[in-house]
């Protein structure tokens, strides 16, 4: 099975991965305004529909800024740990 790594931003300011696989694309972190995400995406030529769900590593602002943004704007399941969703409930 192939897969592929896209950094689609990779600093303190913020921090969004994409993971490919034939099947399958799911995005590690938002850690940038979802305006950016959106637009990253488009340099890729990835179609937001097509994103199968969004992983939060943890509670730190530059891998979650875009999170709530990202929320409001689509119906893509996140997924965390119990520790982080706790403190993001907070």
């Amino acid at each position: 099975m192939s897969f592929g790594f896209i950094p689609l931003a990779s600093s303190s300011k913020g921090n969004v991965t994409l993971i490919e696989t034939p099947k399958t694309r799911v995005v590690v972190d938002m850690g940038i305004s979802f305006k950016r995400f959106r637009r990253e995406l488009d340099h890729h030529h990835v179609s937001l529909a097509t994103i199968d769900r969004l992983y939060i590593t943890h509670a730190h602002a530059d891998h979650m800024v875009g999170l709530e943004q990202f929320l409001r704007q689509t119906r893509i399941p996140v997924f965390t740990r119990r520790k982080t969703l706790d403190i993001l409930r907070q």
